[in-house]
């Protein structure tokens, strides 16, 4: 089929192509038909270019949901409290025993006079600042470990830890803390495919809207848009936006101002764990850990902490269920929004991103997920 003939087809159902599209078509003419049956439920642009075709013809994606923020419902008594932490000890303990620098472990009963420099594994059932001490306790029994203040600071109670100690006379004294955190060597997972996604969140749309055309018209045709929460606290507004622009998948984690919407897009509330082709990705909106603050001073430090804890919420909450916020699988890539700290980081092959908050800089984030590139785009620079 020629040129002209291709064109032709197009202009009759009221389509323009750019050259690089019709350079497309001209090499694959059986996607012709396909193209123009399911560009019928897309928002289609003035001009149609390679990127949208891609959107249209792509396959789509494999989204596996490994687990998701649930509230505990019904009456908890103190036994279930008891199995819950049990249970989370059994975990996070598990990630602890592989560790190298592990020296005696013990468990706190099999601790005799003649012990004098061994490792324990113990939840943390109470930190005292005035006297610099721990108690840890096991399945066996409990013990209290001095610590020096830089040591200590960033240890919350109800966590999961490895202390390697020493006895001096009647009293024991951490040598060294070790969390759970990720292993050091780990393969950087890669798509086979070139996707690329983008991460937003915190629009407030409700507030502000000058730089929502701006956005729609950057985001069009991305592969994926990870949207993190606090689009707006009117349905209307959440509702538009989603049908605003075209993509192959749309994620949707919902903030604290969202309201209950039907929106063209996968819904979640808070925090969810997925794999999509064959990346690992742990998305929150933030309001989880935003007490954490206080603790480790800084967003980054936040989310650098929280992962090494391997935990979302290391302070037991009885209203959460605990163990799917338990961070495993290893994420390849952690987002969180809410707060007005916009930085990304890589840490032991996990990209780390903190979105910031568009109403405060429009901003927002792409990862090519083939080659782990990031990029930061704002939108008060010329694009």
């Amino acid at each position: 089929m020629e040129r002209k003939e291709i064109l032709r087809i197009f202009i009759e159902n009221g389509l323009q192509l750019k050259k690089e599209a019709l350079d497309f078509f001209c090499e694959n003419e059986d996607k012709i038909g396909e193209f123009l049956e399911k560009v019928k439920n897309f928002e289609v642009p003035a001009v149609i270019g390679l990127d949208f075709i891609k959107t249209v013809l792509g396959k789509s994606l494999e989204v596996e949901i490994i687990k998701k923020f649930e509230k505990m419902h019904g009456e908890i008594s103190v036994s279930d409290i008891s199995l819950l932490l049990s249970k989370r000890y059994e975990r996070i303990s598990k990630f602890l025993e592989r560790r190298l620098e592990l020296i005696n472990l013990i468990s706190i009963s099999k601790i005799s006079p003649r012990t004098k420099n061994f490792s324990v594994i113990g939840m943390v059932r109470e930190k005292n600042e005035y006297e610099n001490s721990l108690i840890l306790e096991d399945r066996s029994g409990e013990i209290k470990v001095f610590l020096d203040e830089n040591k200590l600071k960033n240890i919350v109670e109800d966590e999961v830890l490895l202390v390697i100690c020493r006895r001096k006379e009647d009293s024991f004294y951490g040598e060294k803390v070790i969390f759970p955190d990720i292993p050091l060597k780990r393969e950087i997972k890669r798509s086979k495919d070139e996707i690329k996604a983008v991460f937003i969140s915190d629009l407030h749309l409700e507030k502000d809207t000058n730089y929502l055309s701006k956005l729609i018209d950057s985001i069009e045709n991305f592969d994926i848009v990870f949207v993190l929460g606090d689009v707006s606290s009117k349905q209307k507004d959440i509702k538009d936006f989603f049908s605003s622009f075209n993509s192959r998948e749309k994620i949707f984690v919902k903030g604290e101002v969202d309201k209950d919407v039907d929106v063209d897009a996968r819904v979640f509330d808070e925090m969810v764990f997925l794999r999509i082709e064959g990346l690992d990705f742990l998305l929150i909106h933030g309001s989880l850990i935003e007490k954490y603050l206080k603790t480790f001073g800084s967003v980054s430090e936040t989310l650098l902490e929280l992962l090494r804890k391997r935990h979302l919420s290391p302070n037991f909450d009885i209203s959460v269920k605990d163990e799917n916020l338990i961070i495993d699988p290893v994420p390849d890539i952690f987002a969180c929004a809410h707060f007005h700290e916009p930085f990304f980081t890589n840490y032991k092959g996990t990209t780390i991103i903190s979105t910031g908050s568009f109403i405060t800089q429009p901003i927002y984030w792409i990862i090519n997920l083939k080659s782990r590139e990031i990029l930061k785009l704002d939108l008060r620079e010329n694009l």
